[in-house]
């Protein structure tokens, strides 16, 4: 049995969503560990939130966060521990932290820098994965130099937009077909995300965009596409689930068909494929976790053109772990259930540390 710290919240505006899957999975791992959770608030304040952790309390958080004390993660002579942020005091020892934070500040190497510094077991990828995931332009970018296939994009930088949008605009309408996609170049669960059918919407898609990062993606629109997608779990190889297919209703797949449209918004496991593509699916997901430095876990999401094929689109490497997220209900149908998958992820966590801790520090 492990000490095992749960992180979310957190300062990007995935927060909300970094709470649901801190629920499900901190419900999860209590079967067998002592939990404790720590609230990160947007402001980036940490708190620390006393047991017990029913699932329904998470998405509370942050009306609730005056009643809990400020605290920071630090080293102490006999271990990590979570302290008071004023007295030093400690709360909770911790063997292994879970970060269960979605996108920038938590997903992006920020948060696993720290990890690091402290010489604590973390589940998921290390700074280089992890930023190099949560860069959208950057993983494109990797993939193409790989082989890997990408959709055709074009990426602008806010400095450039600011000098010449007139000329970025000639020069996407130039190189790529309507529809277009515009996006932030780190987030995730599509916020920021608009689809352009209409070139006169193009300025203030960017704009929008903009908002939340510096560098914005427009990419090719594949009209008609399947969304498919596909769990890997590391190891010596890692290893890919079945695939998973999204179908929905909205115009794509954006925040509110994730996670407010029960209804419209279906997920077929596994998906119905052909069984070559579904294997190249598999291996690809396992290929791009590779070339991207990833370690634990990462989610796949692909684009399936009916003549052009597969096209990768980005990878998670925190993906979802809301009750309903796609990441471990593949692997629940590829015969890991929830809480075995957890185990293995804490282990892979484990281990990585220790492979870590042998390596010479000194010439």
């Amino acid at each position: 049995m492990a000490r095992v710290l749960i992180l979310c919240g957190g300062r990007s505006a995935e927060h909300e969503i970094s709470l649901l899957s801190a629920a499900f999975i901190t419900e999860t791992l209590a079967q067998r560990h002592t939990c404790h959770v720590v609230y990160i608030r947007r402001d980036g304040l940490w708190h620390y939130v006393p047991p017990p952790y029913p699932a329904e309390a998470f998405p509370t958080f942050p009306e609730r966060v005056g009643e809990w004390p400020a605290v920071f993660l630090g080293r102490r002579g006999d271990g990590v521990w979570v302290c008071d942020a004023t007295s030093g005091q400690p709360y909770a020892a911790v063997d292994v932290v879970f970060p269960a934070l979605h996108g920038p500040y938590g997903e992006d190497g920020t948060v696993q820098g720290l990890l690091d510094l402290l010489d604590v077991p973390y589940v998921g990828a290390g700074v280089l994965g992890s930023a190099l995931g949560m860069d959208k332009l950057s993983t494109k970018r990797i993939l193409q130099a790989v082989g890997l296939p990408v959709v055709r994009f074009v990426a602008v930088d806010r400095r450039d937009w600011s000098h010449r949008p007139e000329a970025i605009q000639q020069d996407i309408r130039e190189r790529l077909p309507l529809p277009v996609f515009v996006k932030p170049s780190n987030l995730g669960s599509s916020i920021g995300i608009t689809r352009v059918d209409d070139w006169s919407c193009l300025t203030t898609a960017v704009e929008t965009a903009f908002q939340y990062d510096d560098t914005v993606l427009v990419e090719e629109g594949l009209v008609p596409v399947r969304e498919v997608e596909c769990s890997v779990l590391d190891g010596d190889p890692p290893v890919s689930s079945v695939v998973g297919e999204i179908t929905y209703r909205r115009p794509f797949y954006d925040y509110v068909a994730k996670y407010h449209d029960e209804e419209g918004t279906q997920l077929h496991i596994p998906a119905d494929l052909p069984p070559e593509v579904a294997e190249r699916v598999r291996r690809m997901a396992v290929e791009a976790f590779l070339a991207l430095r990833c370690q634990g876990m990462a989610r796949v999401d692909f684009f399936l053109h009916p003549t052009r094929g597969l096209f990768i689109d980005e990878i998670n490497t925190i993906p979802g772990f809301t009750r309903y997220s796609m990441y471990h209900r593949l692997w629940a149908a590829t015969g890991l259930p929830a809480d075995e998958l957890l185990e293995r992820l804490l282990a892979l966590a484990v281990e990585r540390s220790r492979r870590r801790r042998v390596l010479k520090l000194t010439p």
